[in-house]
């Protein structure tokens, strides 16, 4: 696997285009970046990171997705009540972001669905174990899981944020793991940017969603 400042040389060598900054590095075939939908799986290929690359080399994702790839990139969601879990590994310098909105689906189950942060967590482990590498060696960081749009005013069932929380927590303590940080609940909205060459995470939060997105709130880095 390319150390970090090979990395940054490969991404420092090609153009000025955006996508140069979230060049991947060479990597065996299943360490290439995978991006799950909610309702129409793809593989993320080097032509959709073209296709869906902000300036400035963030990567967005949706609710409901998956980014599991080397460094350098930088993942971005926007999170209300739901919850993000970020992986990396520093030794490998490969991370991943998934992004849910429910903990548990309530039917049976059919193939795996990003939606639900069950599948999800259950899909992030997964591309680790696919990639040849020990989940005991990655840091996982837990973002979101807001009371936002009344959420926690009502009985404990339609508290889906506190909900999305504990289903983070059951399952990253079933790995016999802790999360080494959080940035969680409250009545805010937040921008989460993480960067996949220095395992960082970049959260705006903001009560307007508009604001968060922007950026035009109060930063914290984790």
């Amino acid at each position: 696997m390319p150390s970090r400042r090979k990395a940054r040389i490969a991404a420092a060598a090609g153009s000025t285009d955006p996508i140069d900054t979230i060049r991947i590095p060479e990597p065996t075939c299943r360490l290439w970046p995978v991006e799950i939908g909610g309702s129409e799986p793809r593989a993320m290929t080097l032509e959709t990171l073209r296709q869906v690359a902000m300036p400035g080399g963030e990567v967005p994702l949706m609710p409901g997705e998956l980014f599991f790839g080397g460094a350098p990139a930088r993942l971005t969601t926007l999170l209300g009540a739901c919850v993000s879990v970020t992986a990396w590994s520093a030794t490998a310098c490969i991370g991943g972001l998934c992004h849910y909105l429910y903990p548990r689906r309530a039917g049976t189950a059919g193939r795996p669905d990003g939606r639900y942060g069950e599948e999800a967590l259950a899909l992030l482990a997964d591309a680790i174990a696919n990639a040849g590498l020990d989940i005991e060696d990655f840091q996982f960081k837990l973002f979101g899981g807001g009371g936002v749009l009344g959420a926690t005013e009502g009985p404990s069932v339609m508290d889906i944020g506190g909900r999305n929380l504990a289903c983070a927590r059951e399952w990253v303590a079933s790995h016999g793991l802790r999360f080494a940080a959080e940035q969680v609940a409250g009545d805010r909205y937040r921008r989460l940017s993480f960067d996949l060459d220095s395992g960082m995470a970049s959260v705006w939060s903001s009560a307007g969603v508009s604001l968060a997105w922007a950026g035009a709130a109060e930063k914290e880095t984790l």
